[in-house]
């Protein structure tokens, strides 16, 4: 079973050094910048922000929704996880 809360700040840092190779490959061919400085940037700036957690409580992933600064009707919306997220059932 899968959890959904409200992000924190701190499940960037806990997320960054867990991230699934691909998500982590795509950060970098996206702009070059440290995974975990791109998953705090996108938590502080995403609205809603939401953490993907395991039944035992463990964060599997993070995901939001960034507003565009030029049309309030639009958004960025992302998602990065863990190796784990793949494996759970739904």
């Amino acid at each position: 079973m899968l959890l959904v809360r409200p992000a924190w700040e701190s499940d960037a840092d806990a997320l960054a050094p867990r991230l699934r190779m691909e998500d982590f490959q795509e950060i970098r061919a996206a702009d070059g910048r440290d995974p975990l400085v791109v998953l705090r940037e996108g938590v502080a700036a995403s609205r809603p922000c939401f953490a993907v957690l395991n039944s035992a409580g463990a964060l599997l992933a993070l995901f939001g929704a960034i507003p565009d600064p030029v049309d309030t009707h639009r958004g960025k919306v992302w998602l990065l996880g863990t190796p784990e997220l793949l494996k759970q059932p739904l």
